[in-house]
């Protein structure tokens, strides 16, 4: 059996320039007995639209939890870095099931340790599509798990480091036809850089199509501290989750 970080490292190496990063939070609730779920069969991903791992692409997997480790596996098999940036926490009764994630993590280790994948794979970035809003027909109401969380700019690379890198075009791997207001940031931001923003949606008969990011509603910096601070609820362990208090109010993401 692996411990945690035995599986951290095999997500994020120390001779890959992607694995700075890598979120370890969600592979702190790993232990050396860990079996989040049965496993059960790997699902085969369709990679109908997948670009070539030749070091010019990077991706976004904004997809449900699970489904996004899925295709980073898949992905890594054609060549590219999965980097998982899940930045929040499981618990009872919690509004984003991270069980479905930690499960896929857990059983995809095995699945890319194999791979010997190079130091300068290109990555593939993987998120959750309901990390701001949840998974679950769950009332935010006292004793819930409140676990959504965001990404901030600093949870990925800027667009110079993209450039010195080799990377030009970035492919956002979504259903939604805008990202949302926090990605939208980091988008933005990239294509300030001029990066490339690419957009296809995995579920659909649509090809990628280049996309330009409008400056989002709540652009500075300021929006994201005061949301994390007043509207997600941080983990003593890292990251975002914690039980609603008694005192917590209407509160919320909005």
């Amino acid at each position: 059996m692996m411990t945690p970080e035995e599986h951290f490292n095999v997500w994020a190496p120390e001779d890959s320039p992607w694995s700075p990063w890598a979120k370890p939070v969600a592979f702190t609730q790993l232990d050396e007995t860990s079996a989040c779920g049965p496993g059960g069969e790997w699902r085969d991903v369709d990679l109908w639209w997948a670009p070539a791992a030749d070091g010019s692409t990077a991706l976004i997997i904004d997809l449900s939890g699970s489904v996004s480790v899925e295709t980073g596996i898949a992905l890594a098999e054609r060549g590219f870095r999965p980097i998982p940036l899940f930045n929040n926490v499981a618990g009872k009764a919690a509004i984003v099931d991270m069980l479905p994630v930690l499960d896929r993590i857990h059983h995809g280790t095995h699945h890319l340790s194999r791979l010997a994948l190079p130091p300068h794979a290109p990555p593939c970035f993987l998120l959750d599509e309901d990390r701001t809003v949840g998974t679950r027909d769950i009332e935010h109401q006292v004793g819930t798990f409140d676990n959504r969380w965001i990404v901030l700019p600093q949870d990925l690379p800027s667009g110079r480091f993209l450039r010195a890198r080799g990377i030009r075009d970035v492919w956002w791997a979504s259903r939604l036809s805008e990202p949302a207001d926090d990605l939208a940031h980091v988008l933005r931001g990239w294509q300030d850089e001029r990066i490339g923003i690419w957009h296809f949606d995995p579920t659909a008969d649509r090809p990628v199509h280049a996309i330009a990011v409008e400056r989002p509603r709540r652009f500075r910096l300021m929006w994201y501290r005061a949301l994390a601070a007043a509207g997600l609820r941080r983990n003593s362990a890292g990251g975002f989750g914690s039980v609603i208090p008694q005192d917590a109010g209407a509160g919320g993401f909005g």
